[in-house]
């Protein structure tokens, strides 16, 4: 996973870039029929923690969205229209 020159720490942050992919993929078939409250997690993590908690969820939430705004279908961009006043 790691490259040969790479530390710890940044083997820890392409782990958490591939956890945030895997959040998106996850969130891609089940946001918001099976994981309504996805959002609303984010942005309580996003509103309390330490740093590094800030910083994983605005990852994940990045992720996400570019996920999200990667459907096609007219009802997914719908939902996807909607998270906007969501997420003020």
């Amino acid at each position: 996973m790691s490259s040969p020159g790479c530390t710890p720490l940044c083997s820890l942050s392409q782990f958490a870039v591939l956890l945030a992919l895997v959040f998106a993929k996850i969130a891609r078939t089940d946001y918001p029929k099976h994981w309504p409250s996805l959002m609303d997690d984010l942005l309580a993590v996003m509103g309390e923690g330490d740093g590094l908690r800030r910083r994983r969820a605005y990852l994940v939430l990045h992720h996400v969205l570019k996920e999200l705004s990667s459907k096609r279908l007219a009802a997914d961009q719908r939902t996807f229209a909607e998270v906007g006043p969501t997420c003020r």
